[in-house]
C-alpha cells in the first residue's frame, strides 16, 4: 500500500498541470501572504476539517478580507494549496466536498460488513421528539464548518443551492411522520 505522499506523486507525475502552484521559483513571499497563511493555519486547526470557503467564511467574520469577492476567494485558495503544499498546512485539514469519488459501498467480506456495521451504529435520538430537525443552508461549502456540531446532535443537513427547487420542497413536505418539521 502506498502513503499518500507517494500516491501524491505518481498522481502529479501524470497530471503535472493539476499540481503547479503558480510561484515564481527564487522569489519569497511577501509579508502578508505569510501572515494570511498563519491565520488561515489557526482557522484551520481550530474548526477541520473545513473547506477552502468555509475559511474564506472565517476569515470574513473576523475582518480579516473585506468581502467573499472572488478576488478575495482565489487568494484564499492559491494560498491555501501553497500553504499545504510547504506543509504549512496539513492536507487533511482542508476538504473538498465536490470532488469526492462516489460508490456504492462493498465489503471484501461478511466479517468486514458486520465490523463496518457495528462501527456505524448509533441511537436515533430523535425518533422520541416531538418535532423534527434540519439544517438548511444555501451553499454546501458551509459542510465542514457545521459538520462537528451536526454530527454531536444527529442533526440533518440539507443543501438548497440559492432558491430552493419545488420537487425538493414538496419531497421534503410530502415525507412526514406526523411531525412538525423544524428548519434551521
Amino acid at each position: 500500500m502506498r502513503s499518500p505522499q507517494e500516491n501524491h506523486a505518481i498522481i502529479a507525475a501524470v497530471t503535472p498541470e493539476l499540481f503547479q502552484t503558480g510561484m515564481k521559483k527564487g522569489r519569497g513571499m511577501a509579508r502578508t501572504s505569510l501572515d494570511l497563511i498563519d491565520a488561515m493555519r489557526d482557522i484551520a486547526e481550530e474548526v477541520r476539517p473545513v473547506t477552502g470557503r468555509g475559511i474564506g467564511y472565517k476569515r470574513f467574520t473576523r475582518r480579516l478580507i473585506t468581502s467573499m469577492s472572488t478576488n478575495n476567494m482565489q487568494k484564499v485558495y492559491r494560498l491555501l494549496r501553497v500553504a499545504r503544499e510547504q506543509g504549512t498546512i496539513p492536507w487533511d485539514w482542508i476538504v473538498d466536498e465536490t470532488r469526492e469519488l462516489e460508490r456504492v459501498s462493498a465489503w471484501s467480506d461478511p466479517a468486514e460488513y458486520a465490523r463496518s456495521v457495528a462501527c456505524s451504529y448509533r441511537r436515533d435520538v430523535w425518533d422520541q421528539q416531538p418535532c423534527r430537525v434540519e439544517v438548511w443552508s444555501e451553499k454546501g461549502t458551509v459542510r465542514g464548518v457545521l459538520k462537528p456540531v451536526l454530527d454531536k446532535y444527529v442533526v440533518g443537513f440539507r443543501v438548497q443551492h440559492g432558491f430552493s427547487s419545488a420537487t425538493a420542497v414538496h419531497d421534503v413536505a410530502a415525507d412526514t411522520d406526523g411531525r412538525d418539521l423544524v428548519v434551521l
